[in-house]
């Protein structure tokens, strides 16, 4: 179950309280007051955009922007290939995990 971190609205005093998402969060078992949810650095994953985007940064070292027509279909081929190999591999050892856990 997740823990979360809340602060007493009344008496301030820090918790840490361990409730599914839809569960009611409970009072301060100090004072009786309402429960605030406190955010820290690591409650959330940071996430930040930054340079010009995926496309120039993906195809950067390819000189992409420069290639022909016929040389991105290419390009764009030979990484949908490289993409399936690797989902293909990921799924073979996915199958390998269940067995070995399972025994079947």
């Amino acid at each position: 179950m997740p823990r979360y971190d809340y602060r007493c609205t009344s008496c301030a005093k820090l918790f840490e309280v361990s409730h599914g998402i839809n569960d009611d969060r409970g009072v301060c078992g100090n004072c009786g007051g309402q429960l605030g949810r406190v955010y820290t650095k690591g409650s959330a994953p940071s996430f930040k955009l930054v340079g010009q985007g995926f496309h120039s940064n993906d195809y950067k070292n390819s000189n992409y922007d420069t290639m022909t027509h016929n040389q991105r279909e290419d390009y764009d081929k030979r990484a949908a290939d490289d993409y399936d190999a690797k989902h293909e591999a990921g799924e073979k050892d996915y199958q390998q995990n269940i067995k070995d856990i399972t025994g079947s």
